[in-house]
């Protein structure tokens, strides 16, 4: 879920060391806004076993670093800069973007099969719906491309918009300083 920033620049000079100067502030902290967001997102995102809770950023398991492969672009007029999200692998039937799905939350078609655990040792079972009363510690969710597609619904786990929102706090203030230190 890109994020993007525009920032609106009019100089009243015409003289060319000063419009360079301006251009080259701009190009820098565009550079440092979009490294700095990337980080904050980045932070947000923290390893964890369990899933998290509605409404708190998403937990990652330990070797997989998809949500946290964040990466950052200054357009080449150095007017913009856009983060987001890279790539992100995901088994779905639909073609909600996974980022987006767990920032803003939302129903998509999965393909799954319920894999039930046998309490006396034999094989697992795949079955297409879970039967009342069967324990959670035994049910794992196997997916898979044959299964028939459902609509599972996924609760918000914003990520990008809280570090957008904390990294915009004072930011007039922060960009009026580098243009001064320019000057």
């Amino acid at each position: 879920m890109p994020l993007s920033v525009n920032l609106d620049i009019r100089a009243t000079s015409n003289a060319p060391d000063v419009i360079r100067r301006l251009a080259k502030a701009d190009k820098r902290f565009l550079h440092w806004y979009g490294g700095a967001l990337r980080k904050t997102i980045r932070r947000s995102v923290r390893p964890g076993k369990k899933s998290s809770k509605p409404g708190k950023p998403p937990r990652r398991w330990a070797g997989d670093g998809g949500l946290r492969r964040v990466e950052y672009d200054v357009s080449r007029g150095a007017q913009s800069v856009i983060v987001g999200v890279v790539k992100y692998h995901a088994k779905q039937a639909s073609g909600t973007p996974t980022p987006k799905l767990i920032e803003e939350g939302g129903r998509v078609r999965r393909k799954f099969f319920y894999r039930i655990q046998s309490t006396s040792g034999g094989r697992p079972r795949l079955l297409q719906y879970l039967p009342p009363g069967t324990p959670k510690k035994l049910v794992k969710i196997h997916y898979h491309p044959k299964a028939m597609p459902r609509s599972v619904r996924y609760k918000a786990r914003p990520f990008v918009q809280p570090a957008f929102q904390k990294m915009n706090k004072g930011l007039a203030e922060r960009y009026a300083r580098a243009v001064a230190r320019v000057m």
